[in-house]
């Protein structure tokens, strides 16, 4: 019995860590979807302004005026800030692949628990009806031999007032 209590804590447990786990994931999918949008309102932003992502040494050959300058530096920090979000989704996406993995482990070992359970239920619940049968048992015997014993000092006292 307290085996299977100690599982069903443990099934709780892991339910719970399952919970944790799935909500973690989804607020790094989200972050992720959120980071995907950006990059991709940026990668619209520079289509609109009518450019791939250049290396600024491709677009300015020879030295260039002021003017060029900041375009070019603004597309340096494009071009960082691009490079950035790529990086913080592959490290978003490797994470999410963690987590769903760890998310898979817990999902088997919960259901390993599970069917171990129900197991050690189905041992258990023959026993605990027969248990309930002989405690019926011996306590219809108790009354019985209580009705035996007055029975027996009854006739004892017919007894000794016939001597």
């Amino acid at each position: 019995m307290d085996e299977i209590k100690v599982k069903d804590r443990a099934c709780c447990v892991l339910g719970k860590e399952l919970g944790v786990q799935a909500g973690h994931t989804q607020r790094l999918q989200l972050q992720k979807e959120a980071v995907d949008e950006q990059l991709a309102q940026i990668r619209s932003r520079e289509a609109g302004a009518g450019g791939h992502l250049h290396s600024p040494k491709r677009d300015a050959p020879y030295p260039s005026g002021a003017g060029d300058t900041s375009e070019s530096l603004e597309q340096q920090l494009d071009e960082k800030d691009a490079r950035r979000f790529q990086l913080k989704i592959a490290e978003l996406s490797a994470v999410i692949r963690k987590l769903e993995d760890r998310n898979a482990l817990l999902s088997e070992e919960r259901n390993e628990l599970l069917k171990r359970l129900r197991e050690a239920e189905s041992q258990f619940m023959p026993l605990l009806d027969k248990n309930k049968r002989l405690s019926r048992k011996n306590e219809e015997l108790a009354h019985a031999f209580r009705r035996m014993e007055n029975k027996l000092r009854f006739i004892t006292e017919e007894n000794m007032e016939m001597v």
